[in-house]
């Protein structure tokens, strides 16, 4: 298992979740904070779930593109 934290970074769209390696950073811009969180986006992996029909049960996967 490795660190990392999932995106939500949209504004008036619905997008699809995406996990990213590593600790959140606050984005500052000339030492004062943004209100976001750097990321890259290129390491940057979509998340998929999978769902129970029965109990409701949620299970999210995030392979990288090719696996």
């Amino acid at each position: 298992m490795e660190d990392g934290f999932i995106l939500d970074n949209t504004f008036a769209a619905a997008l699809q979740l995406a996990w990213q390696r590593g600790i959140p950073e606050d984005v500052k811009f000339f030492g004062l904070k943004q209100g976001g969180v750097k990321l890259d986006v290129k390491e940057s992996v979509k998340i998929t779930a999978r769902r129970c029909t029965n109990c409701g049960f949620l299970k999210l996967y995030a392979k990288p593109t090719g696996e």
